[in-house]
Protein backbone atom coordinates (compact mmCIF):
# COMPACT_ATOMS: atom_id res chain seq x y z
CA UNK A 1 0.00 0.00 0.00
CA UNK A 2 1.26 3.21 -0.57
CA UNK A 3 2.16 6.58 1.41
CA UNK A 4 0.26 9.69 0.26
CA UNK A 5 -0.36 12.82 1.54
CA UNK A 6 -2.64 15.80 0.37
CA UNK A 7 -1.72 19.39 1.22
CA UNK A 8 -4.16 22.00 1.42
CA UNK A 9 -4.63 25.71 3.20
CA UNK A 10 -6.81 24.25 6.02
CA UNK A 11 -9.88 22.39 6.28
CA UNK A 12 -12.61 24.23 6.71
CA UNK A 13 -15.80 24.06 4.97
CA UNK A 14 -15.37 23.86 1.17
CA UNK A 15 -15.46 22.14 -2.00
CA UNK A 16 -11.63 21.47 -2.19
CA UNK A 17 -11.95 20.35 1.58
CA UNK A 18 -15.04 18.37 0.63
CA UNK A 19 -13.08 16.62 -2.29
CA UNK A 20 -9.84 15.99 -0.22
CA UNK A 21 -12.28 14.16 2.72
CA UNK A 22 -13.69 12.54 0.27
CA UNK A 23 -10.11 11.04 -1.23
CA UNK A 24 -8.63 10.61 2.00
CA UNK A 25 -11.54 8.75 3.21
CA UNK A 26 -11.84 6.67 0.47
CA UNK A 27 -8.25 5.85 -0.04
CA UNK A 28 -7.63 5.23 3.84
CA UNK A 29 -10.47 2.79 3.44
CA UNK A 30 -8.36 0.70 0.80
CA UNK A 31 -5.42 0.48 2.95
CA UNK A 32 -2.98 3.29 1.94
CA UNK A 33 -1.34 5.44 4.52
CA UNK A 34 -3.09 8.97 4.49
CA UNK A 35 -2.07 11.99 6.14
CA UNK A 36 -3.54 15.35 5.48
CA UNK A 37 -1.09 18.56 5.69
CA UNK A 38 -3.04 21.24 6.64
CA UNK A 39 -0.84 24.25 5.61
CA UNK A 40 -2.64 26.71 7.97
CA UNK A 41 -3.25 26.41 11.48
CA UNK A 42 -7.04 26.86 11.64
CA UNK A 43 -8.24 24.11 13.82
CA UNK A 44 -10.36 21.15 13.58
CA UNK A 45 -11.63 19.57 10.04
CA UNK A 46 -15.31 21.00 9.36
CA UNK A 47 -15.64 17.30 6.87
CA UNK A 48 -15.40 13.96 8.69
CA UNK A 49 -11.75 12.04 8.46
CA UNK A 50 -11.02 8.32 8.58
CA UNK A 51 -9.63 7.32 11.92
CA UNK A 52 -6.52 6.32 10.70
CA UNK A 53 -5.96 9.72 8.27
CA UNK A 54 -3.13 11.45 9.65
CA UNK A 55 -4.20 15.35 9.98
CA UNK A 56 -1.33 17.38 11.13
CA UNK A 57 -0.58 21.35 10.73
CA UNK A 58 1.42 23.75 12.59
CA UNK A 59 1.89 23.92 16.37
CA UNK A 60 1.40 27.69 15.81
CA UNK A 61 -0.68 29.61 13.63
CA UNK A 62 2.18 31.53 12.16
CA UNK A 63 1.56 34.98 10.31
CA UNK A 64 1.17 35.15 6.90
CA UNK A 65 3.99 37.58 6.77
CA UNK A 66 7.07 36.85 5.12
CA UNK A 67 8.80 35.17 8.07
CA UNK A 68 5.54 33.54 8.69
CA UNK A 69 5.66 32.02 5.52
CA UNK A 70 9.18 31.25 5.68
CA UNK A 71 8.44 29.27 8.60
CA UNK A 72 5.33 27.71 7.65
CA UNK A 73 7.66 26.24 4.52
CA UNK A 74 10.03 25.13 7.09
CA UNK A 75 7.33 22.85 8.57
CA UNK A 76 5.80 21.61 5.43
CA UNK A 77 9.46 20.64 4.20
CA UNK A 78 10.32 19.13 7.43
CA UNK A 79 7.18 16.99 8.08
CA UNK A 80 6.99 15.69 4.61
CA UNK A 81 10.46 14.52 4.53
CA UNK A 82 9.63 12.41 7.68
CA UNK A 83 6.43 11.27 6.16
CA UNK A 84 8.38 9.72 3.22
CA UNK A 85 4.85 10.08 1.56
CA UNK A 86 4.96 8.42 -2.22
CA UNK A 87 3.28 11.34 -3.69
CA UNK A 88 1.79 14.55 -2.24
CA UNK A 89 -0.91 16.00 -4.00
CA UNK A 90 -1.71 19.88 -3.97
CA UNK A 91 -5.30 21.10 -3.60
CA UNK A 92 -5.41 25.12 -3.88
CA UNK A 93 -4.32 26.90 -6.80
CA UNK A 94 -3.09 30.14 -4.83
CA UNK A 95 -0.80 27.40 -2.23
CA UNK A 96 0.52 24.80 -5.01
CA UNK A 97 3.74 27.03 -6.07
CA UNK A 98 4.13 27.44 -2.22
CA UNK A 99 4.02 23.51 -1.60
CA UNK A 100 6.42 22.97 -4.58
CA UNK A 101 8.47 25.34 -3.36
CA UNK A 102 8.94 23.83 0.22
CA UNK A 103 9.40 20.80 -1.15
CA UNK A 104 12.09 21.35 -3.92
CA UNK A 105 15.13 18.85 -3.89
CA UNK A 106 13.10 16.15 -1.76
CA UNK A 107 12.50 13.91 -4.22
CA UNK A 108 8.86 14.19 -3.55
CA UNK A 109 6.51 13.33 -6.13
CA UNK A 110 4.04 16.61 -6.68
CA UNK A 111 0.87 16.35 -8.41
CA UNK A 112 -0.86 19.87 -8.62
CA UNK A 113 -4.60 20.50 -8.95
CA UNK A 114 -6.27 23.82 -9.19
CA UNK A 115 -9.98 23.81 -7.70
CA UNK A 116 -11.22 27.02 -9.56
CA UNK A 117 -11.88 27.89 -12.95
CA UNK A 118 -9.68 27.64 -15.82
CA UNK A 119 -8.24 30.81 -17.65
CA UNK A 120 -9.64 33.08 -14.36
CA UNK A 121 -8.15 36.17 -13.34
CA UNK A 122 -4.69 34.73 -10.88
CA UNK A 123 -5.40 35.35 -7.49
CA UNK A 124 -3.03 38.02 -5.94
CA UNK A 125 -0.16 38.43 -5.33
CA UNK A 126 0.96 38.90 -9.26
CA UNK A 127 4.39 36.98 -8.37
CA UNK A 128 2.26 33.62 -7.61
CA UNK A 129 1.20 33.52 -11.32
CA UNK A 130 4.43 33.59 -12.36
CA UNK A 131 5.86 30.79 -10.28
CA UNK A 132 2.66 28.44 -10.99
CA UNK A 133 4.09 28.79 -14.93
CA UNK A 134 7.55 28.35 -13.37
CA UNK A 135 7.28 25.31 -11.27
CA UNK A 136 4.39 23.70 -12.55
CA UNK A 137 6.33 22.07 -15.31
CA UNK A 138 8.36 20.55 -12.71
CA UNK A 139 5.06 18.76 -11.37
CA UNK A 140 5.18 15.01 -11.42
CA UNK A 141 0.91 15.55 -12.80
CA UNK A 142 -1.39 17.98 -12.86
CA UNK A 143 -5.18 17.31 -12.15
CA UNK A 144 -8.00 18.68 -14.59
CA UNK A 145 -11.49 18.97 -13.06
CA UNK A 146 -13.04 19.43 -16.63
CA UNK A 147 -12.05 20.11 -20.65
CA UNK A 148 -11.32 23.37 -20.39
CA UNK A 149 -9.07 23.08 -17.50
CA UNK A 150 -6.79 20.24 -19.11
CA UNK A 151 -6.73 22.60 -22.30
CA UNK A 152 -5.37 25.38 -20.36
CA UNK A 153 -3.14 23.30 -17.86
CA UNK A 154 -1.44 21.67 -21.21
CA UNK A 155 0.19 24.86 -21.40
CA UNK A 156 2.37 23.83 -18.68
CA UNK A 157 2.88 20.45 -17.89
CA UNK A 158 2.33 18.02 -20.58
CA UNK A 159 1.13 15.19 -17.77
CA UNK A 160 -2.60 16.41 -17.32
CA UNK A 161 -5.51 14.00 -16.42
CA UNK A 162 -8.91 14.88 -16.35
CA UNK A 163 -10.36 14.03 -13.10
CA UNK A 164 -13.74 15.09 -11.98
CA UNK A 165 -14.62 15.24 -8.87
CA UNK A 166 -16.04 12.28 -6.79
CA UNK A 167 -19.86 12.14 -5.57
CA UNK A 168 -19.67 11.93 -1.75
CA UNK A 169 -22.68 9.21 -1.05
CA UNK A 170 -25.91 11.54 -0.83
CA UNK A 171 -28.28 10.14 1.17
CA UNK A 172 -31.97 10.30 -0.47
CA UNK A 173 -34.69 9.89 2.58
CA UNK A 174 -37.61 7.65 2.10
CA UNK A 175 -41.51 8.51 2.32
CA UNK A 176 -40.48 12.25 1.96
CA UNK A 177 -42.91 14.87 -0.32
CA UNK A 178 -41.21 17.39 -2.42
CA UNK A 179 -42.14 20.71 -2.08
CA UNK A 180 -43.19 23.37 -4.34
CA UNK A 181 -39.31 24.61 -3.22
CA UNK A 182 -36.10 25.80 -5.56
CA UNK A 183 -33.11 25.58 -3.38
CA UNK A 184 -29.86 26.85 -4.13
CA UNK A 185 -26.83 25.91 -1.58
CA UNK A 186 -23.28 27.80 -1.86
CA UNK A 187 -21.14 30.11 -0.08
CA UNK A 188 -22.19 33.67 -0.23
CA UNK A 189 -20.34 35.94 -2.14
CA UNK A 190 -20.50 37.50 -5.57
CA UNK A 191 -18.83 34.95 -7.24
CA UNK A 192 -22.11 32.27 -6.27
CA UNK A 193 -24.47 34.68 -8.05
CA UNK A 194 -27.12 34.39 -5.79
CA UNK A 195 -27.95 38.25 -6.86
CA UNK A 196 -29.17 37.24 -9.99
CA UNK A 197 -31.16 34.00 -8.50
CA UNK A 198 -33.08 36.55 -6.30
CA UNK A 199 -33.22 39.01 -9.52
CA UNK A 200 -34.61 36.11 -11.59
CA UNK A 201 -37.33 35.02 -8.70
CA UNK A 202 -38.32 38.20 -8.32
CA UNK A 203 -39.39 37.98 -12.34
CA UNK A 204 -41.09 34.89 -12.17
CA UNK A 205 -44.91 36.14 -14.10
CA UNK A 206 -47.01 33.44 -12.12
CA UNK A 207 -44.29 31.79 -9.13
CA UNK A 208 -48.05 30.98 -7.43
CA UNK A 209 -47.04 28.80 -4.04
CA UNK A 210 -43.08 28.40 -4.50
CA UNK A 211 -40.59 28.91 -2.09
CA UNK A 212 -37.13 29.95 -2.42
CA UNK A 213 -34.45 28.61 0.07
CA UNK A 214 -30.78 30.02 -0.05
CA UNK A 215 -28.72 27.85 1.88
CA UNK A 216 -25.24 28.84 3.27
CA UNK A 217 -23.30 31.85 4.39
CA UNK A 218 -20.59 34.71 3.67
CA UNK A 219 -20.02 37.49 3.17
CA UNK A 220 -22.91 38.71 1.24
CA UNK A 221 -25.55 37.41 3.29
CA UNK A 222 -26.61 41.02 4.94
CA UNK A 223 -26.69 42.43 0.95
CA UNK A 224 -28.47 39.35 -0.10
CA UNK A 225 -31.24 39.83 2.65
CA UNK A 226 -31.29 43.71 1.74
CA UNK A 227 -32.32 42.94 -1.83
CA UNK A 228 -34.61 40.38 -1.36
CA UNK A 229 -36.49 43.29 1.23
CA UNK A 230 -36.28 45.74 -1.94
CA UNK A 231 -37.50 43.11 -4.30
CA UNK A 232 -40.33 42.47 -1.81
CA UNK A 233 -40.03 38.65 -1.86
CA UNK A 234 -40.95 38.72 1.93
CA UNK A 235 -41.87 35.56 2.99
CA UNK A 236 -41.05 33.40 0.04
CA UNK A 237 -37.52 33.41 0.19
CA UNK A 238 -36.13 31.57 3.25
CA UNK A 239 -32.12 32.24 4.10
CA UNK A 240 -31.15 28.82 6.33
CA UNK A 241 -27.64 30.10 6.78
CA UNK A 242 -24.68 26.68 6.64
CA UNK A 243 -26.31 23.61 7.41
CA UNK A 244 -24.94 20.27 7.71
CA UNK A 245 -28.50 18.16 7.23
CA UNK A 246 -28.30 19.65 3.13
CA UNK A 247 -29.46 16.20 2.03
CA UNK A 248 -32.73 16.64 4.14
CA UNK A 249 -33.65 19.73 2.49
CA UNK A 250 -32.37 18.61 -1.15
CA UNK A 251 -35.13 15.68 -0.47
CA UNK A 252 -37.92 18.29 0.18
CA UNK A 253 -37.41 20.25 -2.60
CA UNK A 254 -38.26 20.24 -6.35
CA UNK A 255 -35.64 22.49 -8.05
CA UNK A 256 -32.07 22.93 -7.66
CA UNK A 257 -31.15 26.40 -8.90
CA UNK A 258 -27.42 27.05 -9.25
CA UNK A 259 -26.47 30.16 -10.20
CA UNK A 260 -22.59 30.79 -9.90
CA UNK A 261 -20.95 32.30 -12.37
CA UNK A 262 -17.62 31.21 -12.76
CA UNK A 263 -16.94 27.51 -10.96
CA UNK A 264 -14.01 25.12 -10.95
CA UNK A 265 -16.27 21.87 -10.62
CA UNK A 266 -19.28 22.17 -8.75
CA UNK A 267 -20.08 19.63 -6.01
CA UNK A 268 -23.40 21.30 -4.90
CA UNK A 269 -24.77 20.84 -8.43
CA UNK A 270 -23.44 17.09 -8.62
CA UNK A 271 -25.29 16.44 -4.90
CA UNK A 272 -28.29 18.16 -5.80
CA UNK A 273 -28.63 15.82 -9.30
CA UNK A 274 -27.37 12.54 -7.61
CA UNK A 275 -30.14 13.57 -5.06
CA UNK A 276 -33.11 13.56 -8.08
CA UNK A 277 -33.20 17.18 -7.85
CA UNK A 278 -34.48 18.64 -11.39
CA UNK A 279 -31.33 21.23 -11.99
CA UNK A 280 -31.09 24.85 -13.38
CA UNK A 281 -27.70 26.53 -14.10
CA UNK A 282 -26.00 29.19 -15.72
CA UNK A 283 -23.08 27.63 -18.13
CA UNK A 284 -20.21 29.20 -16.41
CA UNK A 285 -16.69 28.85 -16.87
CA UNK A 286 -16.45 25.56 -15.96
CA UNK A 287 -17.94 22.49 -14.46
CA UNK A 288 -21.69 22.92 -14.89
CA UNK A 289 -21.83 21.65 -18.69
CA UNK A 290 -19.36 19.09 -18.02
CA UNK A 291 -22.64 18.04 -15.72
CA UNK A 292 -25.42 18.69 -17.25
CA UNK A 293 -26.96 17.83 -20.71
CA UNK A 294 -28.25 20.28 -21.38
CA UNK A 295 -32.04 19.57 -21.88
CA UNK A 296 -32.01 16.20 -21.40
CA UNK A 297 -30.43 15.83 -17.29
CA UNK A 298 -31.23 19.96 -16.93
CA UNK A 299 -31.26 23.46 -18.32
CA UNK A 300 -28.16 25.61 -18.74
CA UNK A 301 -28.58 29.46 -19.46
CA UNK A 302 -26.07 32.13 -20.59
CA UNK A 303 -24.25 32.97 -17.84
CA UNK A 304 -25.63 36.30 -16.61
CA UNK A 305 -28.72 35.97 -18.20
CA UNK A 306 -31.19 36.70 -15.38
CA UNK A 307 -34.45 37.02 -18.19
CA UNK A 308 -33.87 33.94 -19.65
CA UNK A 309 -33.13 32.06 -16.11
CA UNK A 310 -36.69 33.08 -15.22
CA UNK A 311 -38.51 32.29 -18.26
CA UNK A 312 -36.75 28.83 -17.99
CA UNK A 313 -37.21 28.29 -14.10
CA UNK A 314 -40.88 29.09 -14.78
CA UNK A 315 -40.90 26.81 -17.38
CA UNK A 316 -39.87 24.30 -15.35
CA UNK A 317 -42.38 25.47 -12.37
CA UNK A 318 -45.19 25.29 -14.39
CA UNK A 319 -44.20 21.53 -15.89
CA UNK A 320 -44.15 18.77 -13.39
CA UNK A 321 -43.39 15.86 -15.78
CA UNK A 322 -40.45 17.84 -17.54
CA UNK A 323 -38.90 18.01 -13.82
CA UNK A 324 -39.59 14.70 -13.01
CA UNK A 325 -37.57 13.93 -16.86
CA UNK A 326 -34.59 15.82 -15.90
CA UNK A 327 -34.65 14.00 -12.51
CA UNK A 328 -34.66 10.47 -13.73
CA UNK A 329 -31.48 11.85 -16.28
CA UNK A 330 -29.89 13.98 -13.75
CA UNK A 331 -28.83 10.60 -11.38
CA UNK A 332 -26.58 9.55 -13.90
CA UNK A 333 -23.75 11.22 -12.04
CA UNK A 334 -24.45 8.59 -9.36
CA UNK A 335 -22.70 6.15 -11.39
CA UNK A 336 -20.35 8.83 -13.57
CA UNK A 337 -18.99 10.69 -10.16
CA UNK A 338 -18.85 7.69 -8.23
CA UNK A 339 -16.31 8.04 -5.39
CA UNK A 340 -14.87 4.07 -6.09
CA UNK A 341 -14.62 4.84 -9.97
CA UNK A 342 -13.62 8.73 -9.67
CA UNK A 343 -10.38 7.27 -7.10
CA UNK A 344 -9.66 4.69 -9.17
CA UNK A 345 -8.73 7.03 -11.98
CA UNK A 346 -7.10 9.36 -8.76
CA UNK A 347 -4.76 5.81 -8.01
CA UNK A 348 -3.79 5.34 -11.60
CA UNK A 349 -2.39 8.44 -12.26
CA UNK A 350 0.09 8.72 -9.33
CA UNK A 351 0.85 5.27 -9.69
CA UNK A 352 -0.35 4.38 -6.23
Amino acid sequence: MARICFAIPDMNCGGAQRVVSEFANELAARGHELSILQIFRTGEPFYALDGHIRHLQPDTAYPKDARGLLLTMRWLRRTARQLRPDAVLAFHHRYNPFVMCSLLGTGIRIYVSDRCAPYAKPSPPAWNAKLAHLLYPRAAGVIAQTRLSAEEKSRYNRNVRIIPNPLRRVEVPGGIVREHLVVNVGRMDSGKGQEELLRAFSRLRDPRDWRLMLVGDGPQRERLEALTDELRLGERVRFTGARKDVDALLARSSIFAFASLSEGYPNALLEAMASGLCCISFDCVAGPSDIIAHERSGVLVPVGDIDAYARELQCLIDDESLRERYAREAVGVRQTNDIGRITDLLTDFIHC
